[in-house]
């Protein structure tokens, strides 16, 4: 490929799918396709429900869907918070893509420009792991793994759509074939529980003495990434978003057919059924978004949604660091931390379980208030 320029025959295939999906005829039309609405709200529904999960204060009031699942028991709302995440990664590939091709951006361009943010997204997951705990932390933990799976699904943006697919199934069955089947020294056999498993192995024996732990689960989200490019690009032509719902069930139907056969829905190794029956659901949501949303006079219904989803970055990693920084250092006359004398005051007015709500959806709405007055500046912080 000469001056790292894209092959002749994947451009022309890139422009036909960047035309077709947007209507564009004229190579020299210079408007701008519209957003889909869908996508910006399924992101923006996705964020809020990182906040609501993020910032619950009911202890054992918690209501169930909003609590993590232990091991071996069936997947619960707040464990589809992060694979949707990436999914949603995954959605916005194509158009980056296709508009990169649009304006002449060499693949070693791309590939430059996916680097450069895989990497800084790993700088900022680090360092917020390091304000979460006070202290360093080296680690593959929720925006390192972002990054490593979108850059992993951005190489591979060049491939066809049916390429890429088979490549990410055939990485989630080999992931879930070596968990099932590849032995673990110390039993000296395969075994897939939740505290001897081939990932824990290779996290405690390779990755954790090198500050990489939880390298392996690249694999599976880097698969889920490269879903969601799919279904983003299969969204733009709405002849294929029932394609999507019926890819998307059948995907869910795979994952839960996979624990009949004792392999677990797991988010700390991040487990092929988990994946699929995740990526299966997110996909059918994000879809029927596209039949309800796209097009419709009734759309701007959406708005808040949209309020969220403009600024995911930010929604994610400000709240956090205000958190950790402020309310959680910070302290009152009385020697109680602002984070417990603003519990303590919505709990004196509203009792327990409706103060708990109160600071819960507080910190959501002032989160959103932030959010809206950037959007409305046109202030969006993008890696």
């Amino acid at each position: 490929m000469a001056n790292g320029a894209l092959p002749k025959n994947v451009r022309t295939w890139a422009e036909r799918e960047m035309d077709e999906s947007t209507g564009v005829i004229d190579a020299k039309e210079k408007e701008k396709p519209p957003r889909l609405t869908s996508l910006d709200a399924f992101r923006g529904a996705t964020v809020a429900l990182m906040l609501l999960v993020n910032n619950i204060a009911l202890d054992q009031a918690t209501p169930t869907q909003l609590q993590h699942a232990p091991w071996g028991e069936w997947v619960r709302l707040a464990d589809l918070v992060f694979p949707w995440f990436l999914l949603c990664a995954g959605l916005s590939l194509p158009f980056s893509y296709r508009s990169a091709i649009k304006r002449g951006v060499t693949y070693r361009a791309w590939v430059g420009k996916a680097f450069a943010r895989a990497f800084w997204l790993v700088l900022l997951g680090i360092f917020l792991d390091c304000a979460i705990n006070r202290q360093i932390m080296i680690g593959l933990d929720v925006l390192q793994l972002i990054g490593l799976a979108s850059f992993v699904a951005a190489l591979l943006m060049p491939l066809k759509p049916l390429i890429r697919g088979i490549i990410a199934v055939t990485a989630l069955f080999a992931y879930g074939a070596a968990l099932a089947l590849l032995p673990v020294p110390g039993p000296d056999r395969a075994v897939l529980s939740e505290h001897a498993n081939l990932v824990q192995y290779l996290n405690d024996a390779y990755f954790q003495p090198i500050g990489l732990r939880g390298l392996p689960s690249v694999v599976p989200t880097a698969a889920l990434v490269i879903l969601g490019s799919l279904v983003g690009g299969a969204l733009a032509k709405v002849r294929h978003r029932i394609h999507v719902i019926a890819g998307g069930a059948a995907m869910a139907l795979v994952g839960i057919v996979w624990t009949l056969f004792g392999h677990p829905m797991s988010k700390d190794i991040w487990t092929a059924p988990y994946i699929f029956f995740a990526g299966g659901t997110g996909g059918i949501i994000v879809a029927s978004l596209a039949y309800a949303l796209d097009g419709r006079p009734w759309a701007k219904l959406a708005a808040p949604l949209l309020v969220f989803g403009t600024n995911p970055l930010v929604a994610y990693v400000g709240p956090i660091l205000v958190k950790c920084l402020i309310l959680q250092v910070w302290t009152s006359s009385d020697g109680r931390t602002l984070q417990k004398a603003w519990q303590d005051a919505m709990n004196a007015q509203f009792g327990n379980v409706g103060g708990g709500w109160a600071y819960t959806l507080g910190y959501i709405l002032i989160t959103w208030i932030v959010l809206a007055w950037l959007r409305r500046r046109g202030v969006v912080l993008r890696l």
